[in-house]
């Protein structure tokens, strides 16, 4: 089972849109004038970090800026005559994303935020990596038709809005706490069980579990 289920994962060093379908041999079976956009694949995972590499291609020395973090591709379920049919393409995962570029900016700016520093251009083979906060993505991402020079221009489809989320706010929602619940009634009601280190029930610890005083006559008080 374990060799199956590695079947359907490759594991790149980037990931990049281009490894999702042969995009430009789609593009090249795109009758001319079609402006209709062809679904490549989706991905989805969260951003932690930007990632500054030297970019050889760049005429104004800006670095190429690269999402780090934990990331799935996974190859479009739309089979193309004379291409690989879905099932025999790998979904991808990958620590590094490089988004279309219009995307790319979005997320990058939600992760590091306006406030952050950006660093000198890397040399050649070297990177600067930035935490920042956690950002969620899920994208839909497929290709249309153009005159450029590759044939084709990306068109990305957010499934969902970019904004950071905090990791106290990934706590509530596991625990389904409405913003502002109260965690230590929830805890004391039942609704939230606490575990140990160890594997131990800690739901004693609850202010529901302590004893309240017994009704009538207080210890050491006269008859």
């Amino acid at each position: 089972m374990a060799n199956e289920v590695e079947k359907m994962f490759e594991y790149p060093a980037r990931l990049q849109m281009s490894m999702l379908a042969p995009v430009k041999a789609m593009a090249e079976k795109i009758p001319e004038g079609d402006k209709e956009v062809r679904v490549v694949g989706y991905v989805f995972g969260e951003a932690r970090g930007v990632s500054y590499r030297n970019n050889p291609n760049s005429t104004d020395g800006e670095a190429a800026t690269a999402l780090i973090g934990v990331f799935e591709g996974v190859p479009s379920y739309q089979d193309i005559d004379g291409l690989p049919k879905c099932a025999e393409r790998a979904g991808l995962r990958s620590g590094v994303l490089f988004l279309p570029p219009q995307a790319q900016a979005v997320v990058v700016e939600a992760v590091r935020g306006s406030e952050a520093t950006i660093p000198e251009t890397p040399k050649r083979g070297k990177r600067v990596d930035q935490l920042g906060v956690s950002v969620p993505i899920t994208f839909e991402i497929g290709i249309r038709k153009s005159s450029s020079p590759v044939g084709y221009e990306w068109v990305t489809r957010g499934l969902q809005k970019v904004q950071q989320v905090s990791p106290l706010d990934r706590m509530r929602e596991a625990l389904k706490l409405p913003a502002g619940a109260d965690l230590g009634a929830r805890i004391a009601s039942g609704d939230v069980k606490m575990i140990s280190t160890d594997g131990g029930d800690r739901t004693s610890i609850a202010p529901k579990a302590i004893a309240a005083p017994a009704k009538g006559k207080k210890k050491g008080s006269r008859k």
